[in-house]
């Protein structure tokens, strides 16, 4: 009698091969660490209106496209700068979005995406993906979609951002990060 081979399980069947080899390696690359030595590691003004840090990693002339993907070393020292960069409606196409998203998203203000980073900072003290996108839904919902939503919710998150800023100055970094800049506004990140 013919013995038939036990399938190996951790083998795909026959054609599987390149889809396993691309899966692995999307499920690598999200998990390797991200090189930030060279990335945004310009010495910030203590606060003042625009930290290097900040204006460098906006500088599209001076900034390396690959940079644009990591989300930035940012810290609440960033905070002022960035909230002055939030009214700036200039539209990139390279920008971070989280590895565990699976909205596509084709570009983002610079406002808006200086508010994520604040979020970012606010949720977890060194900088970091706040949620799996930039961008703002809440009450302004446009038939055009997402991004024009998000738009339109910034303004108003811009606002509520600046008056938790002054409400927080002089607290503790705990503190800070407890209090949520978009509670009771009807606006969430996505």
């Amino acid at each position: 009698m013919p013995q038939h081979p036990v399938p190996n399980p951790w083998q795909p069947p026959h054609g599987g091969h390149a889809l396993t080899t691309g899966l692995l390696i999307l499920f690598m690359v999200s998990c390797a660490p991200i090189d930030r030595s060279t990335a945004n590691t310009a010495t910030v003004s203590g606060g003042a209106a625009d930290s290097d840090r900040v204006s460098l990693w906006f500088a599209t002339d001076q900034n390396p496209s690959s940079t644009r993907l990591t989300f930035p070393e940012v810290s609440w020292d960033d905070v002022d700068a960035l909230l002055a960069r939030a009214e700036d409606e200039t539209r990139l196409t390279r920008f971070p979005l989280s590895p565990f998203s699976s909205q596509s998203q084709s570009e983002c203000s610079v406002g808006v995406l200086a508010l994520w980073f604040i979020e970012g900072i606010r949720r977890n003290e060194r900088g970091g993906y706040p949620s799996n996108n930039p961008l703002l839904l809440g009450p302004h919902r446009d038939a055009r979609g997402w991004l024009a939503d998000s738009e339109q919710n910034r303004e108003a998150a811009l606002a509520a951002y600046r008056e938790w800023w002054e409400k927080v100055e002089g607290l503790s970094v705990p503190e800070r990060a407890a209090l949520d800049p978009l509670a009771g506004t009807g606006i969430s990140w996505h």
